[in-house]
């Protein structure tokens, strides 16, 4: 993956050098996402590069056709409603179909305005839309189902934040009700995560911190009014990411044993005191 990240940045260094190159760059992308959409390597990587020449776009003074934005939201689309067609594919699928949304986010309100009631649709969509659905949820599927439940919906927020950071002119009091539907959702289910991760394993930590991770970044750019009503929910996720009192489902960090007393273990728990764990974070800090 830092090849293909790389290689991605490479790829957007020579379209801002030679911005003619942008478009042709971008359409022979996405012909080889079409080319090869059974391979999840090809996906993945093509994916990365798309978004990364999305990502520069406004810094190249001839942009790219409108056109383009209707081509990247029909790929996006193709490879979201396919990714359970295959499950070899289902990861990359979803993942690469999130990231060019959240890419395309950054072309700017003229653009995205077209885009926005299909998009405020899947939104809406990547989320159960009520307790009993996503109590029914929990009780089916297995530990692939739920990485790539989560890593949907982390990519689903992450389109969401690019699209507050990158549109604010089209954030209505209609669009900001209708986007706090699926943050709400989201806000929700992380109260569940933790049982999901002891019944399916600790591999989905890292998935689960990153859906808390793009929750956050989206609760941080949207004027705290608007989800006034999800304080008490919010408060209590912040005080176990910080206090580590659920540690099934958050994850630590090298630096926190550093900052704390060592009598902070009451509070922290057995992560803070003698481990063999301690000693691997001794050596990673060091090296750090």
């Amino acid at each position: 993956m830092a090849a293909r990240l790389a290689a991605a940045w490479c790829l957007r260094c020579v379209a801002v050098a030679l911005p003619y190159q942008l478009t042709p760059l971008l359409e022979r992308c996405a012909e080889r996402i079409n080319n090869l959409k059974s391979s999840p390597e090809a996906v993945s990587g093509y994916s990365f590069a798309m978004a990364a020449l999305l990502g520069g776009v406004h810094q190249c003074p001839l942009g790219v056709p409108h056109s383009k934005g209707k081509l990247v939201v029909s790929i996006a689309e193709d490879l979201l409603r396919t990714a359970a067609q295959n499950s070899r594919l289902s990861l990359q699928r979803t993942q690469a179909g999130w990231l060019l949304l959240g890419a395309l986010m950054s072309l700017g309100p003229s653009l995205v305005r077209y885009h926005l009631p299909k998009m405020l649709l899947l939104w809406r969509n990547v989320f159960p839309r009520s307790q009993k659905e996503m109590e029914a949820e929990k009780a089916r599927g297995d530990s692939f189902t739920w990485q790539v439940t989560l890593e949907g919906r982390a990519g689903a927020l992450c389109a969401m934040r690019s699209f507050v950071a990158h549109c604010p002119e089209l954030l209505t009091e209609d669009v900001i009700r209708r986007l706090m539907t699926p943050i709400e959702c989201a806000m929700t289910m992380m109260s569940h995560v933790p049982s999901v991760i002891k019944v399916h394993g600790t591999h989905l930590k890292a998935s689960a911190a990153m859906v808390r991770l793009r929750l956050y970044d989206i609760l941080a750019l949207l004027p705290p009014k608007t989800y006034e009503g999800s304080f008490n929910a919010l408060l209590r996720e912040l005080v176990a990411e910080f206090t580590l009192t659920d540690n099934s489902a958050n994850t630590t960090t090298s630096l926190l044993r550093s900052l704390c007393h060592y009598d902070d273990s009451v509070l922290m728990g057995s992560w803070l005191q003698e481990t063999d764990h301690k000693s691997i974070e001794d050596q990673v800090t060091d090296l750090l």
